[in-house]
C-alpha cells in the first residue's frame, strides 16, 4: 500500500525536498506514515451444523458400506445418488 501511495499519490520532488533541506537544517528527519480507511460491518448468514450419531443399524451398515465403496472404487461412489 505505502509503495502504491508513494509511487503514484505523492509529490516525490516536494517530499524528498522536504525531506533533504530539513535533514540538511535540522540534522534530524521524522517521516510519519499512514494511510486512510474505512471500517464497516457486514452481517451475513452462517449455515450451522449439528453431528448427529446414526442409531439405526442399517443406516450405519449403509454408511460403512458407502465408505469402503470410496476407498475401492471412487468412479462408482460419485456416481451414486
Amino acid at each position: 500500500v505505502l509503495n502504491y501511495q508513494f509511487s503514484t499519490k505523492i509529490n516525490k520532488q516536494k517530499f524528498i525536498d522536504e525531506y533533504v533541506r530539513t535533514g540538511v537544517d535540522e540534522g534530524t528527519i521524522i517521516v510519519r506514515t499512514g494511510w486512510e480507511f474505512k471500517e464497516q460491518t457486514v452481517t451475513h448468514m452462517v449455515d450451522v451444523y449439528e453431528y448427529q450419531q446414526a442409531s439405526d443399524p442399517a443406516a450405519v451398515a449403509m454408511i460403512t458400506q458407502g465408505m469402503a465403496l470410496k476407498n475401492s472404487a471412487p468412479a462408482e461412489f460419485m456416481a451414486l445418488p
